[in-house]
């Protein structure tokens, strides 16, 4: 399996655009653990209901990944809020 990175894109706050996480790399890491340590920590701003929904939506995408022969264009009409590169 490829490695596949995921994180927080950049948020948009009064014009501004921040990044809210790192990238996190899987199979090699524990992408979806650090994910929602970093949610949890550091970005603590972020409401618990947004917390929960973006993990959420990281294991689906996660699980996504692990299933027999994942394209990238059947990875983009499922998940249409997110953004692939490859």
């Amino acid at each position: 399996m490829k490695h596949r990175a995921a994180w927080i894109s950049p948020l948009s706050l009064q014009g501004q655009r921040s990044p809210v996480t790192p990238y996190f790399f899987w199979p090699k890491e524990e992408a979806w653990d650090l994910m929602k340590e970093t949610l949890e920590g550091e970005s603590s701003w972020i409401p618990e209901e947004q917390v929960i929904e973006v993990l959420n939506s990281f294991t689906s995408l996660i699980n996504y990944w692990q299933s027999d022969n994942p394209t990238l264009k059947q990875a983009k009409d499922n998940f249409p809020n997110a953004r692939f590169h490859g």
